[in-house]
């Protein structure tokens, strides 16, 4: 991942806002995968207005977003956004898994879809049940608060299971070598 982070996003990096706030990311879905527009909307505006955060959106690569408010990252490569972010949101991206290798909490607000995540079955997000928890969760914490609503020992536990199938560095070097 670092190797090929390090291809894509060359020497550029993503910079915008506040220093001193949260940087928080909204990795956007397709509408069209049981998400519940209103819910989405109000979310929307309630990260546009909220102070204490340098919110900025990607829209989902196979459909532009056509919302005027914010920051449309869309055009921002996702590992420089990840390498930003200090917190994601996002309710069915790829980009999850990214996230977690680098380590950004990663908010999933249920309320705005009718599906189930991986990442709720583990554990490894935050769920936001409702707009209230989302506002309470970004307007009352710091940085690092947030990050210690995420246990890392079962994300790291995830991933190797998921993705180093509970192999060591060398064993999966060697099976790469091999193969």
């Amino acid at each position: 991942i670092k190797t090929f982070r390090t291809y894509l996003t060359t020497k550029d990096q993503f910079d915008f806002g506040d220093k001193k706030k949260i940087n928080v990311v909204l990795f956007l879905s397709r509408t069209k995968q049981n998400v519940i527009e209103r819910e989405l909307v109000g979310m929307f505006n309630l990260l546009c207005k909220t102070n204490n955060i340098n919110f900025v959106y990607k829209s989902h690569p196979r459909k532009n977003s056509d919302i005027d408010k914010g920051y449309n990252a869309s055009n921002i490569n996702s590992f420089q956004l990840s390498a930003w972010a200090d917190v994601g949101i996002l309710f069915g991206s790829s980009i999850a898994i990214h996230l977690l290798l680098d380590n950004v909490p990663i908010i999933v607000p249920s309320f705005v879809h009718t599906n189930s995540t991986i990442l709720e079955k583990h554990k490894i997000c935050i769920t936001a049940k409702n707009i209230g928890e989302l506002e309470t969760i970004l307007s009352n914490n710091t940085k690092d608060d947030i990050r210690k609503l995420v246990d890392n020992t079962r994300v790291d536990k995830f991933l190797n299971e998921h993705f180093s199938a509970d192999k060591d560095y060398e064993q999966i070097m060697q099976e790469y070598y091999e193969a």
